[in-house]
């Protein structure tokens, strides 16, 4: 084990003693893990010598915007599990300031898998894939029903108008594709009529579903609520995302998207979309 790691155990035995009763870490391993954040598992053995599976989740370094986002993830999972949303279950959680100098949340582990390419299409998962839509949508509507007052306290996103912020992100990439431009303009012409602000989740996807072989296991990832979003920031995330976009791309920007959906060509080598076909 490197370095990291060693400080990462000790900083755990720390943190543990008092909530579990931990005295030892062993198989610290660091997990393949999102943009935002570090993951590891690891085992954690008490005073009875009665063994825990657990997860770290830290927010990444250097990183200013992050700052905190796992603690606050920890709160919000925390309030999900009384509302019956298959989360997982928080063992410690801290902001910053704390020894090892970052927010982190301590959950259960559970076994599952989260690969799309394998929930899909698997043999393994053939039960899970004929009882996932019904999970999800259990998991969806219990997220939807948790009331927002039980979130007091809780800095969330606020976004009161979910594709102006999407559509806003797509342009500040400056990498324009057809199926992005139809998905977009029959979500414009489609919108249901607003109804009140709740919590919803902000990334559902395979990828945030841990799923078993009996179905829908956790729900992983971001939740965000429905209110107005500051423009301030929104001007700050698009600057930051156009500025990425830059360095790993090149195109036209702010091309009318009547022009995109008419003048691009799709990747690997399928055809020009023709005009009659977006009208």
């Amino acid at each position: 084990m490197d370095n990291k790691g060693d400080s990462l155990e000790a900083f755990l035995i720390g943190t543990l003693s008092e909530s579990l009763g931990v005295v030892s870490v062993s198989n610290l391993v660091r997990l393949t893990g999102g943009a935002n954040r570090e993951t590891w598992s690891f085992d954690a053995v008490d005073t009875e010598r009665n063994a825990s599976e657990l997860i770290v989740q830290v927010d990444r370094e250097g990183l200013d915007r992050l700052i905190g986002t796992c603690a606050k993830e920890a709160q919000i999972v925390t309030k999900a599990a009384e509302w019956k949303v298959p989360v997982a279950t928080v063992v410690a959680s801290s902001d910053t300031p704390n020894a090892l100098g970052r927010s982190f949340t301590i959950p259960r582990r559970i076994d599952g898998e989260t690969i799309a390419r394998k929930i899909l299409r698997d043999q393994q998962w053939e039960t899970a894939r004929s009882k996932l839509v019904t999970d999800c949508a259990k998991a969806l509507a219990a997220i939807h029903s948790i009331p927002l007052e039980e979130l007091d306290g809780i800095e969330l996103v606020k976004d009161i108008d979910s594709l102006a912020s999407l559509v806003e992100i797509y342009d500040a990439l400056s990498d324009p594709h057809p199926t992005f431009d139809l998905a977009i303009r029959w979500l414009e012409a489609n919108r249901p009529e607003p109804l009140g602000p709740c919590l919803v989740h902000g990334d559902f996807r395979l990828g945030n579903l841990l799923v078993g072989e009996d179905g829908l296991r956790r729900v992983l990832g971001r939740r965000v609520v429905c209110h107005p979003r500051r423009e301030p920031e929104r001007r700050r995330q698009r600057d930051e995302l156009a500025r990425g976009a830059g360095r790993r791309r090149t195109g036209p920007r702010h091309v009318p998207r009547d022009a995109r959906i008419v003048d691009g060509r799709a990747r690997d080598g399928h055809p020009r979309v023709r005009r009659a076909r977006v009208r």
